[in-house]
């Protein structure tokens, strides 16, 4: 499998640090958002990401989020942060964003993302502010 390049990479200080404060002490769920290059590769993805670990949720169309539970103190997010993007690399996957909370109901918190990244569920906001 080849490996697939990623644009520029951000992570949002601000966010991690939010949530750090909000729910110190507590733990979340820390996915991230990683695809391939096909359809047909969705149960070779979902295969090696479960092998990595990681649990499964809100897949469909090449997109498979691969997540975790972790503390919710920023050392532990920044890691979690970095291993989602190892695990990406190891397996030649992209990874398009890490994001904390509900995945599925599009009230996640994009803790770090490809530069230019707007989620599924901020895309018509984002498209209401331009008209």
């Amino acid at each position: 499998m080849t490996e697939m390049v990623s644009a520029k990479w951000t992570q949002d200080d601000q966010a991690i640090g939010a949530i750090a404060a909000a729910d110190g002490g507590s733990s979340l769920r820390i996915g991230g958002r990683f695809i391939c290059e096909s359809d047909a590769q969705d149960d070779q993805m979902s295969a090696a990401l479960a092998n990595e670990g990681l649990s499964l949720c809100d897949s469909g169309q090449c997109e498979i989020v691969g997540f975790r539970q972790v503390d919710a103190d920023e050392i532990a997010l920044r890691r979690t942060i970095a291993e989602m993007r190892q695990v990406a690399v190891r397996l030649g996957y992209r990874l398009i964003s890490v994001e904390a909370g509900d995945f599925e109901g599009g009230t996640a918190t994009v803790l770090a993302s490809e530069a230019g990244y707007i989620p599924w569920w901020r895309e018509d906001e984002e498209s209401a502010g331009t008209t």
